[in-house]
């Protein structure tokens, strides 16, 4: 997926730490000075790349660290990836119409609306950043190409994938939630 000179490039950070993996800590990722401080001390510097990634586009941890990439990194545009609409999210939150409106990042509206079966609306945003966020850093170089590759991704998953064999899974998760 990623090219050999960039295997040892990457670093990853989420509000709270490997902690956070684990168990909740409550409001961390509302302190926006957490998530700049984070980034400069992981020494993001001019060149680097932040591909900043939040699940209803609103998180101030998320939002501050992207924007001090920006800042720390001028020479690059970096992306925003985030699952609600614009329009919703300029009119709620100044801080996300700050990220929206700024030109230094690439946004990845992905949006995707109500669940398509049972299960976690947070858990399904979340696979669907990670697909949009592998297929950036793949295609890093020439963003141009993240389209194509997400087109034959969705041909496999229209032509190749059995759907119907989730059925009894979906159906025995049902009823475990009527049961309580």
């Amino acid at each position: 997926l990623v090219e050999p000179e960039y295997r040892d490039s990457f670093r990853g950070f989420m509000a709270g730490g490997d902690v956070a993996l684990i168990r909740s800590i409550e409001k961390f990722e509302d302190r926006e000075e957490y998530g700049r401080r984070q980034l400069r001390d992981l020494g993001f510097v001019d060149g680097d790349l932040i591909l900043a990634i939040t699940e209803g586009g609103e998180t101030p941890f998320v939002i501050a660290a992207g924007e001090e990439g920006v800042k720390l990194s001028p020479s690059r545009k970096h992306y925003f990836l985030y699952c609600n609409p614009d329009e919703t999210l300029c009119r709620l939150a100044e801080r996300s119409k700050r990220v929206i409106e700024n030109d230094r990042f690439i946004k990845m509206n992905l949006t995707h609306g109500p669940m398509g079966i049972t299960g976690s609306t947070r858990m399904q945003a979340t696979t669907v950043q990670l697909l949009a966020a592998g297929l950036a850093i793949q295609h890093h170089a020439k963003p141009e190409n993240i389209q194509p590759s997400l087109q034959r991704i969705a041909k496999y998953i229209c032509d190749d994938c059995r759907f119907d064999e989730l059925a009894p899974f979906t159906t025995a998760e049902a009823a475990l939630y009527r049961a309580g």
